[in-house]
């Protein structure tokens, strides 16, 4: 994994732990990671499901309730143990010097592609079994 760039993902991960961290929960790490992974398996797995039955509507989904689970368990372990040696502290000295204003925006990407990741296979799920029958 040397080559791919998961920089936005730590970033990700370092907001929501220290997100987390201060409603004095005593496992931050662990919504972190999972909130990081249901991102990930979303990216991976959903969008370009999504992106398929839009140019081919006849085409049924290929992404199945098991194979999300276990790719959402195959990425969390990879995560846990990714955070294991990339540490919050680790993580905290990249980005100490981030200026309020950089951070109050980059919090704000970070919320909204939290959302929109969440939310387009949601309204996706809804518009193809509600609507389009």
């Amino acid at each position: 994994m040397k080559y791919l760039n998961l920089r936005w993902f730590d970033y990700m991960y370092y907001r929501i732990y220290f997100a987390y961290s201060k409603t004095k929960d005593p496992d931050p790490w662990l919504y972190a990671t999972s909130i990081v992974t249901l991102v990930q398996v979303l990216n991976f797995l959903l969008v370009p499901d999504v992106i398929i039955s839009i140019f081919n509507p006849n085409l049924e989904g290929v992404v199945t309730k098991p194979c999300v689970i276990i790719s959402f368990f195959i990425f969390w372990v990879h995560n846990y143990y990714r955070y294991k040696k990339k540490t919050y502290k680790h993580l905290c000295e990249i980005w100490v010097n981030e200026s309020k204003k950089t951070k109050r925006r980059n919090g704000f990407f970070v919320m909204l592609y939290v959302f929109v990741m969440i939310f387009t296979p949601i309204a996706y799920g809804f518009v193809t079994h509600n609507l389009a029958k």
